[in-house]
Formats: structure tokens, sequence, C-alpha cells
């Protein structure tokens, strides 16, 4: 059991151990002095484009949810999502994020219904980001996009459904469900992974192309928000190649490898933007100065986890694990 935990902190400082290592060969006073020469307004702006993402996620949250039968408003989404910035920073990956089923569940929703949502809106906002850093790569290592070259994500594709249907009428019932309900321990069917395809079916396909141009206006801005930091900065980029460069560094900081994706999202930058000559010093001083702004929301999250303690054990005793029962009047979406 010790080992076992011993190993998830381990892989949980591959990103630090490689962001201390990064750090540990830039100037790091020139590095800080480069940071710190922003002028307030520009700061300013770039907040103000991290306020308009997290709305922009919000809705997206909350359109996917609504068709899924849960009850939540677009000030809750994105109250939970400030409040997952807040477990994101000690959480590796996307993990922080499973804070927002017991904030839905302790307003009265099926735990079940609000994991999968939440699998749902992770599927939705990766696809712009993804299709992006798939066919940036083809193009940074040159590979040709031809029939031939398709066919192997197209092997893939299959080799993985062939997979995911083997797991399901095999190893899924005695193994993995077990694992699943002993990480949410009430309130969870032991399937749940596997309803996602099915879910994406039922919920339209009016709602999900809102809910995948709300992703990508999402995406858009993000990249905005790191063009006018790279303007400020004084970086000789385009625009594309900067969107090229953030959707690859999401991809990878998905890996959960790191804490809020140090270290793995420099390593990204860094090749990157070395390809077009641009200084490591410079490099990570942008990304960690978007790294800053883009946390600003867990300043409300930490606010309305104060006001809410939605996991105190005193006021909310069934919350102190991620799954909850959903109270017995409540019926099921």
């Amino acid at each position: 059991m010790r080992l076992r935990v011993l190993s998830s902190y381990a892989v949980r400082a591959i990103g630090l151990i490689l962001f201390i290592y990064i750090l540990m060969n830039i100037d790091f006073r020139q590095m800080v002095s480069v940071a710190l020469s922003l002028d307030l307004t520009v700061l300013l702006v770039l907040v103000s484009i991290v306020a308009i993402i997290v709305i922009l996620k919000g809705i997206r949250w909350q359109v996917l949810g609504r068709e899924m039968g849960l009850s939540f408003s677009t000030k809750e989404a994105v109250d939970a999502l400030c409040v997952s910035q807040v477990t994101g920073l000690v959480l590796p990956g996307a993990l922080g994020d499973l804070i927002r089923v017991p904030y839905l569940t302790s307003r009265g929703n099926p735990t079940d219904m609000a994991t999968l949502s939440i699998l749902v809106d992770a599927v939705v906002s990766a696809i712009i980001p993804y299709a992006v850093a798939v066919l940036a790569l083809l193009r940074i290592f040159d590979i040709p996009i031809t029939a031939s070259s398709l066919l192997i994500p197209i092997l893939w594709i299959v080799g993985l459904y062939g997979v995911y249907r083997l797991l399901k009428a095999t190893l899924w019932s005695w193994f993995m469900r077990a694992r699943l309900q002993k990480l949410m321990t009430s309130g969870i069917r032991g399937n749940i992974l596997f309803d996602l395809p099915t879910t994406l079916r039922a919920l339209g396909l009016k709602t999900v192309l809102l809910a995948v141009l709300l992703a990508a206006g999402s995406w858009f801005l993000y990249t905005m928000q790191g063009y006018v930091l790279a303007l400020a900065m004084g970086l000789n980029i385009t625009w594309e190649y900067l969107a090229i460069s953030l959707s690859v560094s999401i991809m990878l900081t998905a890996i959960p490898v790191s804490i809020v994706g140090l270290g793995i999202r420099e390593g990204a930058l860094l090749f990157l933007f070395s390809l077009i000559g641009i200084e490591a010093v410079t490099v990570v001083a942008f990304s960690l100065t978007l790294l800053v702004t883009s946390l600003t929301p867990s300043i409300v999250g930490i606010i309305s986890w104060m006001r809410d303690p939605f996991l105190d054990v005193e006021t909310h005793p069934m919350e102190v694990s991620l799954g909850v029962s959903p109270p017995p009047n409540f019926e099921h979406a």
C-alpha cells in the first residue's frame, strides 16, 4: 500500500523535476525580469480574457448537463470550474475537475450523471486542441498526409475500439468496476465509462455541435490570450504557430504527471519555440505568465469554497468522498 502511494507521488513529481531542471539551466533573474516587465494594462487584458473563457466553459458544461437531466445554473457551473482550479493546484493532470462531482451532488444531482457530464465535457473540450495538435505534429515531423499514412491511425482506432469491446465484455465486470467503485464509493454505477459513447449519441447533434462551438471559442480565446502576451513580450511568432504550440501543450499537460502542467508545458513550448529562434528565458517567462493569469479564477474558487464548503464533514457527511449518493427523494433523470 505504501509503495503504491509513493509511486503515485513519484509520477506527479515528473513534471516538477523537469521544471526544476529547466529553471536550473536558464538565467532565473532574467526570466523574472522579463515576466515583471509587463505593463499592468496587459495583465488586466489577459485576466479579462480568462474570465470570458471560464464563462464559455461554464455555459458549455451547463448545456451538456441540462441535456443529461442535471439541474445547475451557468453561474453554478462557472463557480464549480473555479473551485476545480483550486483542487487542480494539488492534483495532477485534469484530476482536479473531479471536484465538480460532489459540487453537483451536494445540489441534488445523481453522482453517476454528474461524473458522466464531466467526462463528456472533457471529450468535447479536447476535440479542437487535440485535432490541431495532431496536425501540428504531422507538420513538425514532416509526415506526409497520404492514404498509407492515414491507414496507421485508422488501424489504431479500430484496434482501440476492439480493446474497448473486449474490456466491456470481460475484465470490466470484475476488475475495472471494483477500482472505480473504490474511487467513488457511493452513488455511481460501475459501467459509467462505457456509457460515454451512448451519452454522446443521446445528446443529439445540435447539442454536441453547440458544445463544440463553445469549446472552439474557448480555445480561440486562450490562443488570443497567449498572442496578446507574446506581442507584449516582443516574441517574433505568428498567431498560427502559437495556436499550434499551445494546442500541443494542452494535449501534453492533460497527462497526470505534473501539477498544473508545470515542467510539461515549459518543455513542450521550449522545444516548439526553439524551432523559430525564441530564447529559453523568454519562453519560460511566457509560459509562467500565461499560467499565472490563467489561474486567476482560482481566487474566486477559494472564496466560493470558504462560503460553501460542500465537502465539510460536519455539514455534508455524505460528501467526504468524490462519490455521493443522491437524496432519497431525487428522481433520476
